[in-house]
C-alpha cells in the first residue's frame, strides 16, 4: 500500500512500483481539515478515478489526530509518525507500507518523514519504506509530463481554496515552471492557468529551506534548458529569500563589522594583522549571495 494524495510524489511512487501496489491510502484530515468537506468530495473524486485508471483499491481514512499536534510543526516533525500511524491500521491485509519522499537523500535539514527515520517505524507486521528519495522534484515532475493518468488528476495545492489547485500559490507556481521547463504544463489540466509569467517567479516569497530546494532545483533545471528569463527570475527570488533569512542577515552584520575592525587596523598601521584578518573573511565575503 502507498500514501496518495494526487501530489508529485505520491504519483511518482504509484508509476515507479505500478506493479507492486495493490492499494493506495489516503487521509482526510491531514491535508484538507476534517470541516472541508467540500474540499475533501471534490479531492476524492480525483483519486477514486485514478485508482480506479490504474486498477488499484483506494482506502479512505479520517483522523482528527492532526488536531492534538497543534503544539508540533506538522511538516518538520509530525506528518511523518502519523503516516507510521496509518500503516499500523493497515497491518492485516498490507505488508508493505510505502511513504512517497518529499526531498532527496541530499536535503539534510529536519522533515518529519526522512529516509533515516521512517523505516524505523516498522514492525514485525509491516515494513515501513521511504520511497522515491533518489530522484530530485524537478525530475519526478518531468517524468509525470507524458502520463495520461497524472495530466488529468494532479493536485499539489493545499490551500483548500475551492479549486482543486489554485494556480497562484507558492507551490503551485513552482510546479507549473517546472513542467513549463519540461514543455509540459499545457497537457495538465488541472491548472486553468497554462502559463508561467517570469514577473511573478521574481517575485514569489520563499517561506523556508524547504521551498528554497525546490526553487534551487528549478533554477537549475532552467540553466540546464537554457530558459534565461526564467533562471534569471528564480535567481532573483532566491537572492530575496536570502536577505531576509536570519542567518545571512548575522553573517552580512558580523562580515561588516569585521571589515570595520580591518580599516581601523590599518589606519592605526597595523597592516599585517589586518591582512591576515581580511584574508579569513574574504571566503565569507565569496559567498555572501548578492
Amino acid at each position: 500500500v502507498a500514501c496518495f494524495t494526487g501530489g508529485v510524489d505520491s504519483f511518482f511512487t504509484l508509476l515507479k512500483h505500478q506493479d507492486e501496489i495493490t492499494s493506495l491510502v489516503y487521509v482526510h484530515g491531514f491535508d484538507i481539515p476534517l470541516t472541508r468537506t467540500d474540499a475533501y468530495a471534490q479531492t476524492v473524486a480525483h483519486l477514486r478515478t485514478v485508482a480506479d485508471d490504474t486498477g488499484k483499491n483506494l482506502i479512505e481514512m479520517s483522523t482528527n489526530l492532526k488536531s492534538f499536534l497543534e503544539a508540533v510543526r506538522w511538516d518538520s516533525i509530525a506528518h511523518g509518525p502519523a503516516l507510521a500511524s496509518v500503516a499500523m491500521l493497515l497491518t492485516r491485509e498490507h505488508g508493505t507500507f510505502l511513504i512517497p519522499a518529499t526531498h532527496t537523500y541530499s536535503d539534510s535539514f529536519p522533515w518529519g518523514s526522512h529516509p533515516l527515520l521512517d523505516p524505523l517505524w516498522s514492525t514485525e507486521n509491516v515494513a515501513i519504506v521511504h520511497d522515491g528519495a533518489e530522484a530530485t522534484r524537478v525530475r519526478k515532475t518531468v517524468a509525470l509530463g507524458l502520463n495520461p493518468v497524472a495530466q488529468q488528476h494532479l493536485r499539489v495545492c493545499f490551500k483548500n481554496t475551492g479549486a482543486y489547485n489554485c494556480g497562484v500559490c507558492e507551490k503551485c507556481y513552482r510546479t507549473k515552471i517546472c513542467l513549463r521547463l519540461a514543455g509540459t504544463l499545457d497537457k495538465f489540466h488541472t491548472f486553468e492557468d497554462p502559463h508561467v509569467d517570469p514577473d511573478v517567479v521574481r517575485r514569489m516569497v520563499i517561506r523556508d529551506a524547504n521551498a528554497l530546494s525546490f526553487t534551487v532545483e528549478n533554477r537549475d533545471f532552467a540553466l540546464e534548458v537554457g530558459d534565461v528569463a526564467i533562471s534569471e527570475a528564480l535567481n532573483a527570488a532566491i537572492a530575496a529569500y536570502w536577505r531576509r533569512e536570519p542567518r545571512m542577515k548575522r553573517l552580512i552584520k558580523d562580515k561588516k563589522r569585521l571589515v570595520k575592525e580591518i580599516e581601523s587596523l590599518r589606519s592605526r598601521k597595523s597592516v599585517r594583522l589586518a591582512d591576515a584578518l581580511g584574508s579569513l573573511i574574504a571566503p565569507v565575503r565569496r559567498r555572501t549571495p548578492s
